[in-house]
């Protein structure tokens, strides 16, 4: 990667040896109806929150196909850091320009050696939330690298408040922030709301609403020290409401996509938004038919599944490539909550918490064989640190073995309660607690209190169970 840089890319900066592309060459006036009325001053620090299937990869290619018009100056490198690659990414290649992707967070991110402080570059990390958020040189970009290296920084993650250690200095660090529209998250933006507008949140909450009304729908916020307070927040930057086309050609790098239907009719690009993802991922599926019938897939993870009811139930209990619940509220709940403020609900790194639990209790398990052992250690003339080090390494593999059993024993009981009655209506009472504003632990318990009488039902059938066994054990004896 770093040879193809620095050795293939087009003598390092290929735009040096290109002509200016102006506008009229690539568009004509004429045919389009858009007033590009934002403009992102580079470099700069960047931040898309919201969850899957929200259209942050989208928009982000949208902002780089716009470069040229969009940031000035524009870049003359990107780099993609992604987590997965998305059909998305091989459309990229074509309509921006000089933009690679690369898998990860490089280990030589910070160096001059990998992006050349000479040229205006760009660097998106895209789904890689949890290494971010906890890398230092990923913060040192957001402090220091951006203004220093003529580096600008955008990351698309699916919660603003995540767990990373380094979270907090790089949101307060990101100087265009883009809330997507999330409905059963109406405490992120009353958070920026608070923090903003302390005195009139109302103002940033209408923005905000007015802005996800429309699928695909979010808020931009702009906190550039040299931005008008009036021009701070912004919805439809790239004017896709009033944008009609008449052309069909596609512009290369910078540009935007002119579309046409089937019978001439101007659509709106938001409408083409789907269509073409749709095309894309239709490209894609073909390999994958073994039916004339297409057989229908989940949208986030690309399962393929035999019938509808199949997908639905799938959908119904959270789609494993999704950390936000999966389950789609009724309009009722997508208001912002009237009740006293909550803090933000913290899922994506749930499961860090959960294996280290389990880790520990596998631990605690051996923990008298483990204090034999040190004694024993002590005993033979070692040192107190030198036995406590020697005695973990010794039960290193009994404890990893009791770590996975438990995991494997937690993964069966997870994937039996998925389909289950009892656990789908306790699931669904705790999400419309969470969205009316209730404090996700306290909604677990409310939850868990209404069905007390269908658990306790249970607990009957097993002393049941245990008395019928106590009685036929007590007969064989006396038989």
């Amino acid at each position: 990667m770093q040879r193809h840089i620095n050795n293939n890319h087009g003598k390092n900066q290929p735009y040096l040896e290109q002509k200016e592309h102006s506008n009229t060459e690539m568009l004509s006036p004429s045919t389009l109806t858009l007033v590009d009325n934002v403009i992102l001053c580079h470099p700069f620090t960047m931040m898309l929150a919201g969850p899957t299937g929200s259209g942050k990869t989208f928009w982000m290619k949208t902002l780089l196909e716009r470069a040229r018009r969009m940031i000035k100056p524009s870049p003359e490198r990107i780099i993609w850091c992604y987590k997965r690659w998305q059909p998305l990414f091989s459309e990229m290649q074509q309509t921006v320009k000089n933009i690679i992707f690369v898998q990860g967070i490089p280990d030589d991110l910070n160096n001059d050696s990998f992006i050349d402080p000479k040229y205006p570059s760009l660097v998106v990390i895209d789904d890689l939330m949890k290494d971010a958020t906890n890398s230092k040189d990923v913060c040192e970009l957001f402090i220091e690298g951006s203004h220093h290296r003529n580096l600008s920084v955008a990351c698309l993650m699916q919660n603003a408040f995540s767990k990373g250690k380094e979270n907090r200095t790089m949101s307060i660090n990101s100087q265009y922030i883009i809330l997507f529209k999330n409905p059963r998250d109406q405490v992120t933006p009353a958070v920026f709301a608070r923090q903003m507008y302390p005195n009139n949140s109302k103002r940033f909450m209408n923005k905000y609403i007015e802005g996800v009304k429309r699928p695909y729908g979010y808020l931009f916020i702009d906190l550039k020290q040299n931005t008008l307070e009036e021009e701070r927040l912004k919805i439809d930057i790239f004017n896709e409401q009033n944008q009609k086309v008449d052309s069909s050609d596609v512009m290369i790098g910078g540009g935007m996509a002119q579309y046409k239907n089937d019978e001439g009719k101007n659509i709106d690009q938001f409408e083409v938004r789907r269509t073409r993802e749709q095309s894309l991922l239709g490209d894609y599926s073909e390999l994958f038919e073994t039916k004339e019938e297409k057989m229908p897939s989940c949208d986030e993870c690309g399962l393929m599944f035999e019938n509808v009811s199949d997908l639905m139930r799938h959908v119904k209990t959270w789609c494993p490539e999704n950390n936000d619940l999966k389950r789609k509220f009724n309009e009722e709940y997508e208001d912002i909550p009237s009740k006293k403020f909550q803090k933000e609900i913290q899922i994506e790194d749930g499961e860090d918490d959960v294996f280290k639990k389990l880790a520990k209790y596998a631990r605690d398990e051996t923990e008298d064989l483990w204090e034999e052992k040190v004694d024993k250690y002590l005993k033979n003339g070692m040192s107190e640190t030198e036995a406590k080090h020697r005695a973990n390494r010794k039960l290193r593999d009994d404890e990893l073995d009791k770590f996975m059993w438990k995991y494997a024993n937690l993964v069966h009981y997870i994937l039996q309660l998925r389909v289950g009655r009892l656990h789908l209506k306790v699931v669904k009472f705790i999400e419309k607690l969470v969205q009316e504003g209730t404090e996700y632990k306290k909604a677990i318990k409310m939850a868990i209190r209404k069905y007390k009488n269908e658990l306790d039902n249970y607990l009957d059938e097993v002393i049941e169970e245990e008395e019928k066994r106590r009685r036929r054990v007590m007969m064989g004896t006396r038989g």
